[in-house]
């Protein structure tokens, strides 16, 4: 299903409200005991150190000496972040150690229809981050949504031939990388390199695992001018997108000052943790990265984003679980670092309709609190700590009913107006409090 493509107005249609302060009595938090230094361990890549933080929070219910490469993250825009009176950047400062923008880093927030690139946002973002000292994770460097299509496919169809093409749109990727890689100068160090590659169906090359999304070919009257829409991997291949991808990442990477063994680049997708598939589409993203390692690439990660509800009845939920589980099994067994990139949660009642934030019932909020404990222990204790990058809640506050992505839904742990909490933050703080058992 092609929902993810309202996944980037998330962050930013959840936060952009008039929002009451929250903190300490009077409306101010005091940020100055917490402090974090970013070093490097001894493992080929930074870890955050930290100290003094408050009980009751989310950043401060991990021991970080057991679990030192792990990150509490969250979605969030660059409006509310860069606003250090807004609340949502108070909660930020105040919980999470590292931040994903929904919008602000994607192509077509920075590539204009002529193929000129404006950076001075994520700019802004890198500074703030820096001087906040919290991590900026890069989302993303190369999907078919939100890009500049007319821009893309006038580059394709000045060439007649395929290869011509490919070698074109490999200029305009390697092009889009190095603007990346530039403005965030060295500091943001881990990446989607590529997101929702994997299509959920097909048989390639009768392998038994699911094609790549994309038109599979590179016909003009496929690009969808306009529409948003580009699949790069039409055009540079199946089994090279992702090396093109990667290794152009690692080599601009380094050319503007980066630590190369820093860099940790991920393929995130959705519905990883499919139980109508028996995990599918994870399975397929396992070969797929075999595939491109074998074209000389190295993938550091896997992001499962992790857009879930719970459900009233118990048989559906224990489908749900058992599938999660045997995805984070499968994710531990790749040996590479593991992260939970967007999860929030919905919840679906027995008759087919989803509860709202305005008529979620209290057993029902608690339900909800009890399966994200569920889910965040159930991370802690599958994925060993050299694997555990990050849990990134991609909600705060409830989504707003014109929302574009889960109108009306409770997703977040916060309510609409940012004043009281659900017990859905309960319920994610007792899973990371869980992390404990695991050490």
């Amino acid at each position: 299903m092609n929902r993810r493509i309202f996944t980037g107005l998330l962050a930013v249609s959840m936060l952009s409200l008039s929002m009451a302060s929250c903190g300490d009595d009077d409306g101010v938090i005091d940020y100055s005991g917490k402090v974090e230094e970013v070093v490097d361990d001894g493992s080929g890549w930074p870890v955050l150190k930290h100290r003094k933080y408050v009980d009751g929070t989310f950043r401060g219910a991990v021991n970080y000496n057991a679990h030192p490469h792990f990150r509490v993250a969250c979605g969030i825009s660059a409006g509310e972040l860069l606003d250090m009176s807004n609340p949502a950047c108070k909660a930020v400062l105040e919980h999470f150690d590292e931040v994903t923008m929904g919008n602000e880093q994607k192509y077509a927030s920075i590539v204009d229809d002529n193929g000129n690139m404006n950076f001075e946002t994520v700019k802004k973002l890198v500074a703030f981050c820096r001087q906040n000292q919290i991590t900026l994770y890069g989302h993303t460097l190369a999907w078919h949504s939100q890009q500049r299509d007319r821009y893309l496919a006038n580059i394709a169809n000045r060439y007649d031939n395929d290869l011509d093409k490919k070698d074109a749109i490999t200029k305009a990727m390697e092009k889009w990388i190095d603007g990346c890689m530039k403005a965030t100068d060295g500091y943001v160090t881990c990446w989607d390199a590529v997101n929702e590659a994997i299509s959920g169906g097909g048989d390639y090359k009768g392998k038994g695992i699911y094609v790549l999304q994309g038109h599979g070919n590179t016909d003009p009257n496929n690009l969808n001018k306009e529409s948003g829409v580009f699949y790069w991997q039409d055009f540079l291949g199946a089994e090279d997108y992702i090396p093109i991808v990667v290794n152009t990442a690692r080599a601009k990477f380094k050319l503007y000052g980066g630590n190369p063994d820093h860099l940790k680049l991920f393929i995130n997708d959705y519905n990883l943790e499919s139980d109508w598939d028996g995990n599918k589409k994870l399975k397929s993203l396992i070969e797929w990265i075999k595939i491109w390692e074998s074209k000389g690439c190295r993938v550091d990660g896997i992001g499962t984003q992790m857009h879930i509800s719970c459900y009233e009845d118990n048989g559906i939920m224990a489908n749900k679980k058992r599938a999660i589980e045997n995805m984070f099994k499968l994710m531990a067994q790749t040996g590479k670092l593991c992260k939970i990139s967007e999860l929030d949660m919905g919840y679906q009642r027995k008759n087919g309709t989803s509860a709202h934030y305005d008529n979620l019932t209290e057993a029902e909020a608690q339900k909800m609190a009890d399966y994200y404990e569920w889910v965040v222990t159930k991370y802690f204790e599958i994925i060993p700590p050299a694997q555990q990058y990050a849990i990134c809640q991609w909600c705060l506050t409830d989504s707003p009913k014109n929302s574009g992505w889960r109108a009306g839904d409770p997703a977040g742990f916060w309510k609409l107006d940012f004043a009281d909490k659900w017990p859905m933050f309960d319920g994610f703080l007792k899973g990371l409090e869980n992390s404990k058992k695991y050490d």
